[in-house]
């Protein structure tokens, strides 16, 4: 889900049928018009509009625009100096990148062993592209690759997940309303722990209450799969811009996205 209230006035791009992407804004009144209570009323999604400059419906739709189209942020990205990133979507594009990268680094190694990489779908609306690629494939065990949040920067406690303190075993999570989560198995979470300290790779450990990963559901298929997950922390969760560190990617070192 989307804070409605990190949208106004952002720059998205619609998706047209033929595969474009038209500029746009997510409207809000005008500040000079705006009444003394306007900016003090709840944000709904049901009252933000995307204004892409049309002056007509007929316009709209000669660009292919239509019920349905998608829309996506129009964030550009960007490496500061002290490895820092800042960009849209890095959950979950980051975990999409170190699966690819680790694939071709095992690619020539493995002998006895089929490793699948797995990019699912509709993890936010519950876990579904997880569910169907586990029972399809019907792996052994699985580890779930995916973002943390973090407390913005003036309110990081000593213990809390923080961006440039390693990627996150998780240990825990649950999300109460819908009864999503897994322990993590806890031969997968000490193997993990083990590689961790071999070669040496600074990382963390956390339980969430109020999430839950592709893990939840993966588990539960085909008369139970054992899983663990690896999380990236990441701050401003679910926001046109999220930022995140390279350190916690890869020990440091940069991946190309």
């Amino acid at each position: 889900m989307i804070d409605p209230r990190c949208l106004l006035g952002c720059l998205v791009n619609v998706l047209t049928s033929n595969g474009l992407l038209i500029p746009g804004v997510i409207g809000n009144k005008s500040r000079h018009l705006q009444t003394e209570e306007d900016p003090r009323a709840q944000v709904s999604l049901k009252n933000l509009w995307i204004d892409i400059g049309a002056s007509s419906r007929e316009e709209v739709l000669k660009q292919r625009i239509g019920i349905g189209s998608g829309v996506v942020f129009s964030t550009p990205f960007h490496v500061y100096e002290n490895g820092t990133i800042l960009g849209k979507a890095l959950d979950n594009r980051i975990s999409c990148a170190v699966l690819i990268e680790t694939l071709k680094r095992l690619s020539s190694k493995l002998k006895e062993t089929t490793v699948l990489g797995m990019f699912t779908i509709q993890e936010e609306i519950g876990a579904k592209g997880a569910r169907v690629v586990a029972f399809d494939d019907r792996p052994e065990m699985t580890i779930t690759l995916d973002n943390v949040p973090t407390q913005n920067p003036n309110e990081v406690r000593p213990g809390d997940v923080d961006l440039n303190r390693g990627p996150v075993v998780r240990i825990f999570d649950c999300y109460p309303a819908l009864a999503f989560g897994m322990f993590t198995h806890p031969l997968i979470k000490d193997r993990l722990l083990e590689v961790a300290i071999k070669e040496d790779i600074r990382c963390q450990m956390d339980v969430l209450i109020s999430t839950y990963l592709d893990s939840s559901q993966a588990h539960l298929t085909a008369g139970g799969i054992p899983g663990g997950s690896i999380c990236f922390p990441r701050r401003y969760s679910h926001s046109p811009v999220e930022m995140s560190h390279l350190n916690d990617i890869h020990k440091g070192s940069s991946i190309d996205f």
